[in-house]
């Protein structure tokens, strides 16, 4: 890549599985801001040239085979090159350069001529403000013509010179006007409707179009009389094409200076792209990016180059932005809930599933082996709505506790992922949580019971030995979740309920000496049957979501700071929604909303307090009820985990989704 700031060009050399060495530099010209790689010396291996922009010359760098690059030659080219590509353009064989030089107004065409490179020719491009330039064959006669972007202000155009055969080229001419508030940028060839002929699309830039592409079809004659734009990322400042979904046809993957974003196009054929995957957040100011396959599988790739110098890469994992789930078989049937923790203190994150027909393996546990790869056992509990794992008796790893039919069990860890019953308080549940309610250092429990709309503490005199504690209202009918948190700020931990038949949520005040107050209640969606706590909006205090499943919505409800909710705010999107969970999905500092629906984990990436939309989905197995977050390959990033199940049907599992919203920074 290079770097314009320090006059030289990083070489980050591939070790495979998307490893790189760290980068090697090699000076340049003054204000380096473009390159473009190539067999400049047919001796097999990539060499690379450079344009300088500020001292408006090319730098050819030869590669000695390793990796390591020398100074070939330097050539004058017209005034501030912002632009190279190459082509055999007299068609010797060889590879040929051409510059669009922007101060001039022309392109620059550098020859191989056997033994060295000389320029040839500087012809004017036909428009003003040349940014960028693209070889292809656009009047089909056999031989490589050039396309140039001028973007100056009020004139963009798109003009073609055409090749004569021998490396020649004729004056520019207009083969495309813009209106005059919109000025194309990066421009790229090449065949995106199937039709034979070479097409263009080109990134625009003003004040109402900086996050277009506007794509130009080739009428079969080399002219171009129609656009369709396409929206993109904000500040398109370049655009590169391939095949990145492995369907046959170019997509279009493209940078955004302004929302910091790598949007990619998919080609559905017929002049239509579609934004297919969710835009990739890679770091500050994306410039460029480039495609290839880095992790040694059949996917292209892409990098991003990013202006505070860094280089980021994205795994093409194929399908959605969370890869294609890995499914796991639940051992016992109807699978409610899922949670994730390190059980077995190897430093990965295990999952437990429950199942409400478990017939003796009514928990399964998956032991994380490493790289999200697991081996499940089962344990026999009971019929089961929930579990949870928390260190009860302060030994250092988790334990478990259940609620289901038959009541609510505490299962103690012996460190190394093995659970043995403890005890047992009678009593049908549904949901369950943790904390230290009496302030006293240790983990209480707290369930809800739809039986009689009550909230049931037990509290820890230490060691994981419990007894009964406060019994009272939950606000409402038909409690069906809860989660703990301190919502008012007075340093005890309150209780949140979701009423599910009273469409509301209750807030329990807690006292710190392991009561509770009365409920506040909160209204929200028809059916909330999930509840999630989080600071949403970063201003230090817990708000909440639920997830309503009949109305395909979540709610939103933010704290004042002092335990009081505002109206809930309705996010749409979600569909059939049984749990949802707050979690950092694509590292940006903030946290996001993920849901699991029916038939797809639905997430909405949390931008300034905004949520995009459409949300991204990642597909997941018929009917959802469960959800649990974590970093189950360990690259640093939340992955997901969806326990699915079909009532007396066969499929049974738990869905771990990788994360690839966030990319992984090259050293």
């Amino acid at each position: 890549m290079t770097n314009a700031g320090s006059d030289n060009v990083s070489i980050l050399i591939g070790k495979g599985g998307g490893q790189f060495k760290p980068a090697r530099n090699f000076a340049v010209g003054d204000g380096p801001v473009a390159l473009v790689a190539g067999d400049f010396d047919a001796d097999g291996d990539l060499d690379l040239a450079v344009a300088n922009a500020n001292a408006s010359t090319v730098t050819l760098l030869r590669n000695n085979g390793s990796g390591r690059f020398r100074t070939a030659a330097t050539l004058a080219v017209g005034s501030k090159p912002y632009s190279i590509k190459t082509g055999d353009f007299d068609g010797d064989g060889d590879l040929d350069l051409a510059t669009a030089n922007y101060g001039a107004n022309t392109v620059t065409v550098i020859l191989d001529q056997g033994k060295k490179f000389a320029v040839t020719q500087n012809v004017s491009t036909g428009g003003q403000g040349a940014i960028s330039l693209t070889p292809g064959d656009f009047d089909a006669d056999g031989d490589l013509d050039l396309a140039v972007s001028n973007g100056a202000y009020g004139r963009g155009t798109i003009t073609r010179l055409t090749n004569n055969g021998s490396g020649t080229f004729a004056s520019g001419t207009p083969v495309f006007s813009f209106y005059f508030y919109i000025t194309p940028v990066a421009i790229v060839a090449g065949d995106f409707d199937g039709d034979g002929d070479t097409d263009l699309a080109t990134t625009t830039s003003s004040n109402y179009f900086s996050d277009y592409v506007a794509l130009l079809p080739n009428n079969g004659s080399g002219s171009f009389p129609s656009v369709r734009y396409i929206r993109t990322s904000t500040g398109a400042f370049s655009i590169t094409a391939g095949d990145i979904d492995g369907d046959g046809d170019s997509d279009f993957i493209v940078p955004g200076i302004i929302d910091n974003t790598v949007s990619v196009l998919v080609n559905q054929g017929a002049n239509n792209f579609v934004e297919g995957l969710p835009r990739f957040m890679p770091g500050n100011k994306p410039r460029a990016v480039v495609l290839g396959r880095f992790d040694d599988d059949a996917l292209p790739d892409v990098i991003s180059a990013n202006s505070d110098g860094v280089a980021a890469l994205l795994v093409n994992l194929g399908g959605d932005s969370l890869a294609a789930p890995q499914a796991l078989r639940v051992l016992g049937d109807n699978p409610v809930a899922v949670v994730s923790g390190d059980i077995d203190g190897d430093g990965d994150i295990d999952l437990l599933s429950a199942s409400f027909f478990g017939f003796g393996k009514d928990v399964t546990i998956f032991k994380n082996q490493g790289n999200a790869q697991f081996t499940a056992t089962a344990l026999p509990v009971d019929q089961l709505n929930d579990l949870n794992l928390a260190d009860l008796d302060k030994d250092g790893d988790l334990d478990l506790v259940t609620v289901g039919s038959g009541g609510t069990k505490i299962l103690l860890n012996d460190g190394s992922g093995n659970f043995r019953l403890l005890s047992t308080f009678s009593g049908s549940a549904n949901a369950i949580g943790t904390g230290d309610l009496d302030n006293d250092g240790d983990q209480d429990i707290v369930v809800v019971k739809n039986s009689n709309n009550t909230v049931q503490i037990f509290l820890n005199n230490g060691s994981a030995s419990f007894s009964t504690g406060q019994s009272t209202s939950s606000g409402g009918t038909n409690p069906s979740d809860l989660v703990l948190g301190d919502f008012n700020g007075d340093a005890k931990l309150d209780v949140a309920v979701t009423n599910r038949n009273s469409n509301q949520v209750s807030v329990l005040p807690g006292q710190g000496n392991g009561t509770l107050g009365s409920a506040s209640n909160f209204s929200v969606g028809n059916t909330p049957d999930a509840l999630a706590a989080g600071d949403i909006d970063n201003d230090g205090d817990l708000d909440l979501v639920t997830a309503n499943s009949f109305t395909d919505t979540l709610s939103l409800l933010i704290n004042s700071g002092s335990g009081s909710f505002g109206p809930a705010q309705t996010l749409s999107g979600a569909d059939n929604p049984e749990d949802v969970a707050f979690a950092d999905l694509d590292n940006d500092g903030d946290l996001d909303i993920v849901a699991a629906g029916v038939y797809a984990a639905t997430v909405f990436q949390n931008q300034a307090g905004q949520f995009t939309l459409p949300p991204v989905n990642a597909t997941v197995a018929i009917s959802s009820t469960g959800l649990a977050t974590g970093d189950l390959d360990g690259d640093g990033d939340q992955d997901l985990a969806v326990s699915s199940s079909l009532v007396f049907s066969s499929s049974y599992t738990v869905s771990v989704l990788r994360n690839q919203l966030v990319p992984n920074p090259i050293p």
